[in-house]
């Protein structure tokens, strides 16, 4: 019974992390990207970023840096205009696996909505890994050219970060549970410009 319950929580868990895995059309907005490298390639890095989980908070890193590709160019949709990827937490038992999404859901010429999809978190340390999958809301401020990811951001969306395993934890983490993401990323070059 306990094996099936927990099958039925996780397979709960993976339809309800889909909501980030895949911008929705019906918030489709038009974007202009301007004032990236040539190659499309930038770099971001962060100072304090948090992990907090509904039941509390799950961990705190002291910076994190990675970056990905955002070439210049008209998007009908405003979906996938870049790659972001994190490749060093720093002081946090955090990993990210795979590229997520950067796609733009609204704003205005200084400061745009946009959301982070096809994200994949893993949290482990001695007696507890998890992995939450999913989205997160966020904005990006042109002029100082800061990916900001903010769980209390604007979210027409409603993508979410969701825990969809869990190996340990002592019962204080299970398949269900939201994950919030916060960190302040500065892209360089920070030229570049998200013009919905």
């Amino acid at each position: 019974m306990r094996r099936r319950t927990l099958r039925t929580a996780v397979v709960a868990a993976t339809a309800t992390a889909a909501v980030g895995l895949t911008a929705l059309p019906s918030h489709a907005i038009p974007v202009t990207v301007s004032g990236s490298a040539s190659s499309g390639a930038y770099t971001a890095t962060s100072g304090t970023v948090t992990f907090t989980l509904s039941s509390g908070a799950l961990a705190t890193c002291s910076s994190s840096a990675g970056g990905g590709t955002m070439p210049n160019g008209y998007s009908a949709s405003g979906n996938n205009i870049g790659g972001f990827a994190v490749t060093t937490w720093t002081g946090c038992p955090v990993t990210q696996s795979g590229t997520a999404a950067i796609n733009v859901v609204g704003g205005t010429a200084s400061t745009v909505q946009v959301t982070v999809t096809n994200l994949t978190l893993t949290y482990a340390v001695p007696g507890c890994t998890m992995t939450a999958t999913g989205g997160a809301p966020g904005t990006y401020t042109n002029g100082s050219a800061v990916l900001n990811i903010d769980p209390t951001a604007p979210n027409p969306q409603n993508v979410q970060l969701v825990v969809i395993s869990v190996t340990g934890c002592f019962g204080l983490v299970n398949p269900g549970q939201r994950l919030r993401y916060a960190g302040s990323y500065t892209l360089t070059p920070g030229t570049i410009q998200l013009t919905p």
